[in-house]
């Protein structure tokens, strides 16, 4: 990511360096883009549902990471 290079560490990292975590905000630009690993039954479950819903799979997963986000308000 550009402008994220700085801020990329992985999770062994992020458990010896707690203070090195990326934060929100954080100067970076973000793509909205990201790859997730699901595991192939969840990710035919998503797409089960996605297509019940009438929509897209990214739509549908879109939809729902909102709707956690609200809650969490």
């Amino acid at each position: 990511m550009k402008g994220c290079a700085g801020y990329a560490l992985t999770y062994d990292q992020l458990d010896r360096r707690s203070s090195s975590r990326v934060r929100p905000g954080a100067p970076c630009n973000y793509s909205g883009k990201f790859v997730l690993r699901t595991g192939a039954e969840l990710h035919q479950a998503l797409a089960l549902r996605a297509f019940q819903a009438g929509e897209s799979l990214n739509n549908y997963v879109v939809r729902k990471l909102r709707s956690v986000i609200r809650e969490g308000e």
